[in-house]
């Protein structure tokens, strides 16, 4: 179902500049507004999941959306703890995501708008759970899951 499905440890995506607060107000109005589905919201979830070559990286992924949409664009930042010569190192990556209905809970596939890379969540509602490239809870003992910090807030559009 999914091309190429970005794996949790390891992988890094190719390194975009800090973005600024014109780069985030462009991302979010990039939203294809539909009418009936509300206003543009933005739900974030944040969490630390494994990483291969360093202690862990700290994810904060933010969903924008209308707030009855179930696609949409996404900003994701990525901080791997002590990657390079013991400093922390923070990758951005923006792109679109679609959310899935699959039974019992929908399934959220993002695509990386410089890489074309595919990562996949399950959505739990207060929760999400990272998926393999089969779009399976990942088996490990660490964790995969991110927690909703903020949800669906109203942003100007």
């Amino acid at each position: 179902m999914i091309a190429t499905l970005a794996a949790a440890c390891g992988q890094r995506v190719k390194k975009i500049e800090a973005q600024d607060e014109a780069a985030v107000l462009t991302l979010r109005d990039s939203v294809h507004l539909v009418e009936g589905l509300g206003p543009v919201v933005e739900s974030i979830f944040a969490g630390v999941i494994p990483a291969a070559s360093n202690p862990g990286q700290r994810l904060v992924l933010t969903f924008y959306h209308q707030e009855y949409g179930a696609v949409g664009v996404y900003h994701l930042e990525r901080t791997y703890f002590e990657a390079s010569d013991g400093q922390d190192e923070v990758v951005e990556e923006t792109g679109r995501w679609a959310m899935l209905e699959t039974d019992p809970n929908p399934v959220i596939v993002m695509t990386a708008d410089v890489t074309g890379s595919q990562t996949a969540f399950i959505f739990h509602g207060a929760t999400i759970e990272m998926l393999d490239t089969n779009l399976q809870p990942i088996e490990s003992e660490h964790n995969y899951t991110l927690t909703r910090i903020e949800e669906n807030v109203q942003v100007a559009h």
